[in-house]
């Protein structure tokens, strides 16, 4: 394990020195010998596979990034129980499907990543509140606005727990519910969303309030 180290960070040297031929080449020596360990040293494999997913991103060359990131996921799940390191792997999956513009995979990792976090952190964490939000926004980009508005309201349930009215996580994510509902034609609920980001008394010159009005724009 020491050597699989040593040759992980010389390769992570090699990569801040734009060398991405002899770092890719130190990575994956390094994952040989964790793996030669028969999965015990799983958690610094998938270490070692998100470094070399980086590097890749690095290079530009997303289809051999979209390998290492799922061998890191892969790696993860040989381990029995829920871990941090397996949502911030399914996350970063989801990330790179995002940077390439694959909505639908970008919304399945998603959904993973809020089981496993929920799992990991319990579901009224404010991490899962954030997953939320980015779902809700990944929904609006597909047209499901219907699903969006379900986990944006679950969202800011959580939020509101820690978060002061004013604050601009609740007052974006509003905004976001009001869009939702506004193109499901559920105008009532649209209007809620929007009189309650009015009580918080914005001045007329905050971005903010401009993006209210182009909600109220259909009405």
């Amino acid at each position: 394990r020491y050597v699989a180290l040593v040759l992980h960070n010389m390769a992570a040297l090699r990569r801040r020195e734009r060398n991405f031929e002899e770092s890719e080449r130190l990575f994956r020596q390094a994952i040989e010998i964790y793996r030669a360990d028969l999965g015990l040293h799983s958690a610094d494999e998938a270490s070692s596979w998100t470094a070399l997913a980086r590097l890749f991103q690095d290079w530009t060359r997303p289809g051999s990034e979209e390998q290492a990131r799922r061998r890191a996921v892969e790696t993860y799940l040989k381990r029995s129980r829920p871990s941090k390191r397996l949502v911030s792997a399914l996350y970063d999956l989801a990330r790179f499907y995002q940077r390439t513009g694959n909505q639908a995979q970008v919304r399945s990792y998603l959904l993973w990543t809020l089981k496993e976090e929920e799992a990991v952190r319990g579901p009224r964490h404010q991490n899962v509140a954030d997953t939320l939000a980015r779902l809700g926004g990944v929904y609006r980009r597909l047209g499901q606005n219907r699903h969006a508005a379900d986990v944006l309201e679950r969202a800011l349930a959580i939020r509101q727990a820690k978060y002061p009215g004013d604050s601009k996580k609740i007052l974006d994510l509003r905004q976001s519910l009001a869009a939702a509902y506004r193109d499901l034609g559920d105008f009532d609920s649209t209007r809620v969303q929007v009189q309650k980001i009015w009580v918080q008394k914005l001045k007329e010159d905050e971005p903010v309030l401009r993006d209210v009005v182009k909600t109220l724009e259909p009405f």
